[in-house]
């Protein structure tokens, strides 16, 4: 696979000449039916394309912590149960998949001619209006479903962690509790960030959810160097393997925000785009590998799929790593926020970065506390089981068509067809990646129904904990 920086070539990645692939059938995405009829949505006297913000830097950071979300937790688990060697090679695997299909959506970005770059545009010259709102409604998706697991996270490890250090045996508070410490919390730290607008502008955020994890992992690690647990070496199940590659596709999937990052990158550090999104490709499963290995290590093959609830809560260490997990969720809370609306008002047809100011902060106010409210009234014991089977089908159903069908058909669409000669990624190659994220998509979920209803007829539905 030739996927090397081809140095002179690479600039500009995107170039601004009109597009061969299909005549446009309106004046943009701005100006679509719902913008038309309701002029209201939308303000032409603000910029409709990102501010150039960010360098190479910071745009590693950006990617790199658009991977590496709650998604990093469940990896001793997903370590334990498909064994270090399987995992290990599906982490290799996953890594050089995300990257090559990252490529592709750059190089279709330079076909079909956008000179920043959009993903939605890109979908919908190659693929047409249908393909575009569907991708467009499942990374809504995908990221409203991590959403709502972030909050959980956020509820119960603070509930947990308040609780822990009281010692009055006084009276619970409101913000002991599950539901309300989650809405003091996103409310009051996660929720102010997501009045940004765009991407580019989360960099200092998405540096200080980085450190928080990063440092979360390296404990983790070091407690797997002092327990020294044995790690399996394969599956304990013909269907944990089958079941559990939606984690890697969901854990190693950014690409939907590679021409958000690229869009907002200055103009000088463009042509290091593809730099970037290597270094953010190995160092985010760099993170996972450490994290999945020193998690089993330091629990044993019985670890949790929340490494962190298998550790001893009484200690002081695990209570700051709570406390970290809990920084970081809502420092990390922000991002996919950010880009679920984006890709939300895209399904209509709206450019968000042109909504006037009000609907901005009415949209973005229901849109964050919308969700929370949703979470926060699914009492804490009952999480688990069916709302955990809808999270994780909604990771590996939308995720997988944004992240790897879409690229993969556009690409194919806009290079392989029209014999381009400097096709980063070959037909072959292509088509593989295809047939994957084809197993993945039909196959994978009706494994995990299995798992979902041999658990409930063993031990109640409310045993099936999920994977994320």
């Amino acid at each position: 696979m030739d996927l090397r920086n081809r140095g002179a070539e690479s600039v500009p990645l995107m170039d601004t000449t009109a597009s061969p692939m299909r005549p446009e059938k309106d004046d943009g995405l701005g100006r679509s039916l719902l913008a038309r009829n309701m002029p209201r949505w939308t303000d032409e006297s603000r910029h409709d394309r990102p501010k150039e913000l960010n360098n190479a830097a910071f745009s590693t950071v950006q990617v790199l912590n658009s991977m590496i979300g709650s998604g990093v937790l469940s990896f001793p688990y997903v370590f334990a149960n498909c064994g270090w060697i399987l995992s290990i090679l599906l982490l290799g695997l996953s890594a050089v998949v995300c990257y090559a299909t990252s490529i592709m959506l750059l190089r279709v970005g330079q076909a079909v001619g956008h000179p920043k770059g959009e993903l939605s545009e890109v979908i919908e010259k190659t693929l047409g209006v249908p393909w575009r709102k569907g991708v467009d409604i499942c990374i809504a998706l995908s990221c409203l479903g991590a959403l709502l697991t972030y909050y959980n996270v956020i509820g119960t490890l603070g509930s947990d962690l308040l609780k822990s250090v009281r010692h009055d045996d006084g009276a619970e508070l409101v913000v002991d509790t599950y539901a309300g410490f989650m809405f003091v919390v996103v409310g009051l730290v996660a929720a102010p960030p997501c009045f940004f607008r765009e991407y580019g502008e989360l960099t200092p955020i998405s540096l200080l959810s980085l450190s928080f994890i990063v440092f979360t992992t390296l404990v983790v690690m070091g407690k797997g160097i002092d327990k020294g647990h044995a790690i399996p070496a394969g599956p304990d199940s013909w269907y944990a393997p089958v079941t559990l590659l939606g984690n890697f596709v969901y854990a190693t999937s950014m690409q939907y925000v590679v021409f958000e990052m690229y869009a907002s990158m200055e103009a000088t550090s463009r042509p290091a785009v593809k730099s970037v999104v290597a270094g953010a490709v190995g160092c985010g499963c760099s993170i996972l590998l450490v994290m999945g290995l020193g998690g089993v290590a330091a629990i044993g093959s019985d670890v949790d799929s929340d490494v962190l609830s298998s550790l001893d809560s009484k200690t002081i260490l695990v209570k700051v790593l709570y406390g970290c997990t809990i920084a970081h969720l809502c420092f990390y809370i922000p991002n996919d926020f950010i880009i679920g609306r984006l890709f939300f008002w895209r399904s209509w047809g709206v450019n968000y970065l042109q909504m006037p100011e009000q609907r901005h902060v009415f949209t973005t106010f229901c849109f964050v506390f919308g969700p929370l409210a949703l979470m926060a009234s699914i009492p804490r014991d009952m999480v688990n089981g069916v709302f955990e089977l809808c999270i994780a089908l909604t990771g590996e159903i939308p995720t997988t068509i944004a992240a790897l069908v879409a690229p993969c058909l556009a690409y194919r669409a806009a290079v392989l067809d029209r014999g381009e000669a400097d096709a980063p990624v070959s037909a072959a190659q292509t088509t593989a990646i295809l047939y994957g994220a084809y197993f993945v998509l039909f196959i994978s979920p009706i494994v995990t129904l299995y798992q979902f209803i041999d658990d409930c007829v063993d031990d109640g539905c409310a045993s099936y904990d999920g994977r994320r």
